[in-house]
C-alpha cells in the first residue's frame, strides 16, 4: 500500500534509505554518498506532505518524495 508517511514512520523510512545508500555504494554509484537524504531532509519532505511509503504486512519496504514545484522568472 502507498500512503502519505508520517513522522512516526521515520525510523523505517531511514532504514529503507540506509539499505539503499549501502547498494549503491557496493554498485559504485556515488549517488546519496553524501549524507542525503538524512534524517532532517526526510522530516520536513513529511511536513511539506510530499513523503510517501510503500508499506507492505505493515513494513515499509520503500519510499519516494513527490513535489510540485513552482519557478517563477522574472523578465
Amino acid at each position: 500500500m502507498i500512503r502519505l508517511a508520517q513522522i512516526d514512520d521515520l525510523e523505517g523510512i531511514m532504514s529503507v534509505i540506509k539499505d539503499a545508500q549501502l547498494r549503491m555504494k557496493e554498485a559504485h554509484m556515488t549517488q546519496w554518498q553524501n549524507n542525503y537524504p538524512n534524517p532532517k531532509v526526510i522530516t520536513k519532505d513529511i511536513e511539506d506532505k510530499s513523503l510517501y511509503v510503500y508499506t507492505k504486512d505493515g513494513d515499509i519496504i520503500g519510499t519516494m518524495s513527490v513535489s510540485h514545484m513552482i519557478q517563477f522568472m522574472i523578465i
